[in-house]
């Protein structure tokens, strides 16, 4: 079962009539996982605190992006939900913005720590940008995410893709 099956299953309550999901991805806030890294090496107590502080200061529709979150696209928006630390079980969709408020979408990709990395800035109508990233395993996922979601927003903006 891929992730956006899984999602699917954990958060079919937040769609409206007639809407599903096309993709899902797991993310974090970026500069997460460097704090995340940095805060396992002062033990539990350092990750805890590490986790809590990322994503601070990025605001969605002047709501707070969750520390570990799942992206989930749909035919009709772009839902951000809350997860549990274990980044298994979502706890709550956080955010709900349409696909036309989606401007622009970045991907690129990297390694961090010697992990790859898939870094993704979604621009917003109302001129916030946010900003994440995602790690192997999840890398690869979030880069098919992000594709998905960039036909996506071309397509509801009536544009072609590449």
């Amino acid at each position: 079962m891929n992730y956006t099956d899984k999602l699917a299953n954990q958060a079919s309550s937040a769609l409206a009539p007639g809407e599903f999901f096309v993709a899902a991805a797991k993310y974090l806030p970026h500069g997460a996982s460097a704090k995340r890294a940095a805060g396992g090496v002062f033990g539990a107590v350092g990750t805890v605190i590490a986790g809590s502080s990322a994503g601070r200061g990025q605001l969605v529709g002047g709501a707070p992006l969750p520390s570990n979150l799942a992206l989930g696209l749909t035919n009709q928006r772009l839902l951000i939900f809350a997860l549990g630390e274990g980044l298994e079980r979502v706890t709550g969709q956080t955010h709900s913005i349409p696909l036309s408020h989606v401007l622009r979408v970045r991907c690129e990709t990297g390694r961090k720590l010697g992990f790859r990395v898939t870094y993704l800035t979604i621009s917003l109508a109302d001129g916030s940008e946010v900003a994440l990233e995602a790690v192997a395993p999840h890398s690869k996922e979030a880069e098919a995410f992000a594709r998905t979601l960039e036909t996506s927003r071309s397509a509801a903006a009536g544009l072609s893709t590449w």
